[in-house]
């Protein structure tokens, strides 16, 4: 029954995680503690998204507190296990009337007959009473034969039949083996089981009506699971509803079965008070919750410590989206994780131990801004040194003392020369 609705529950949710967390609860996982994962709607980001989340928050708490099961969408797992779940006291009259049946048994072979009516009868209005309790078809089909039993060896003709004809419809694949009931009743279900099957085209089904909203619904008839047209007579029905405790009924075929509203036990998505989260905590025996939500390009985490409150929200900065978002590195992940699981707690106390920020919607901080870029080059930078004035620079004095050197050397050179001692007049050069 586990594997089917699980099943059905994948599909028609969207997707629950793994159809183990549908199931009953591992006891070699859960002997260690426990961190649950709440997600703020279901198929939150991509699958990526949400690994690199668990990694982060198993390396976290492994490190941590040795902490190694994370249980990812918690919510989910607490939403079925109530569903399927059956409360103590309904579990302990299901035994007793499985008791009450045996002893009407014992009576029944004593030759009290009777006593052992009296008795079977009991338990049938016993299971009327409470349609849901585990096997109540299968115990109201043995007290159908039973009473059978009873009436054939009181003497009476149609009796015996229409107490079988009652447990063909509630299976009428059922055989009955000559080493539990007398051979003449065995030949009689027998019959009355052909009579049932040869007209199978007659049967009519149950109609169900839920409330509108409520999500998928798991229809279960005589015991098993889903919708499906059944032989006239009365039938037992249970319809299960994520989050909400199951509801049993008894009805003829052909008729219709009423679901009432029922408050949700496990509403899906992050808890929004304390008590919402304690009851996640116990429904899906956790320690700790981490509850997630993405908003485009960020991711935010909160804490919850069961039995002390919510603890601090660590928001991530934007990353860069792309086909293939992975969201935050896997270092920035992992200091949210430490952050909102508060490791240790005592150290970053509980932030606001009744409400959940996330789940009132509480704004987003800015994210911080990105540092100014500056280019660096290779080597540090040297500044030049500043410019000298022209009269201060070296090559301006060197250039001057140059000329001025070449000057008074032409004047010394042209002064040792040996100069002629008188001046002659070629008076033939102003000839005509």
């Amino acid at each position: 029954m586990v594997s089917f609705i699980g099943g059905c529950w994948l599909g028609g949710v969207g997707g629950l995680g793994t159809l183990v967390l549908a199931g009953p609860p591992d006891p070699v996982a859960e002997a260690d503690r426990a961190i649950g994962i709440v997600w703020h709607a279901e198929a939150t980001g991509r699958g990526a998204i949400r690994q690199r989340v668990i990694d982060a928050v198993a390396r976290t708490g492994r490190e941590a507190d040795n902490q190694r099961a994370v249980i990812d969408r918690a919510d989910q797992r607490a939403r079925i296990r109530v569903a399927l779940d059956l409360p103590r006291s309904q579990a302990e009259v299901a035994v007793r009337l499985a008791e009450g049946l045996a002893d009407a048994t014992t009576r029944f072979r004593g030759g009290d007959l009777v006593a052992a009516d009296q008795a079977v009868a009991a338990v049938l209005d016993a299971l009327a009473a409470e349609p849901v309790l585990p096997g109540a078809a299968e115990l109201a089909f043995t007290a159908h034969v039973l009473r059978a039993q009873i009436a054939w060896t009181s003497g009476e003709s149609e009796l015996p039949r229409e107490h079988l004809r009652r447990a063909v419809a509630l299976d009428p694949q059922a055989k009955l083996s000559t080493r539990r009931v007398p051979p003449a009743i065995a030949t009689l279900h027998a019959e009355v089981q052909a009579e049932v099957l040869a007209d199978r085209e007659a049967w009519l089904p149950i109609e169900v009506d839920a409330p509108a909203g409520v999500g998928p619904i798991i229809v279960e008839l005589d015991g098993r699971p889903g919708r499906r047209r059944v032989p006239p007579g009365e039938h037992w029905v249970v319809v299960r509803r994520p989050g909400r405790q199951a509801a049993g009924f008894v009805a003829e075929a052909g008729g219709r079965v009423r679901v009432p509203e029922q408050a949700e036990q496990v509403p899906a998505g992050l808890p929004l008070d304390r008590q919402a989260a304690e009851t996640l905590c116990r429904t899906v025996d956790v320690e700790r919750l981490v509850l997630a939500e993405r908003r485009d390009d960020r991711l935010a985490l909160e804490g919850y410590a069961c039995g002390e409150g919510f603890t601090a929200t660590w928001y991530s900065e934007p990353w860069a989206l792309d086909a293939r978002p992975v969201g935050p590195p896997p270092v920035e992940l992992e200091t949210g994780a430490a952050i909102v699981l508060g490791v240790p707690l005592d150290e970053r106390g509980v932030a606001d131990p009744d409400a959940s920020r996330l789940a009132s919607r509480v704004p987003w901080p800015e994210p911080t801004p990105e540092p100014d870029v500056v280019e660096r080059t290779d080597g540090p930078v040297v500044e030049p040194p500043p410019k000298k004035p022209w009269f201060k620079r070296v090559w301006v004095w060197s250039l001057i003392g140059g000329v001025v050197a070449a000057g008074v050397t032409t004047g010394a050179v042209l002064g040792t020369r040996e100069q002629p001692s008188e001046i002659r007049v070629d008076v033939d050069t102003f000839r005509p």
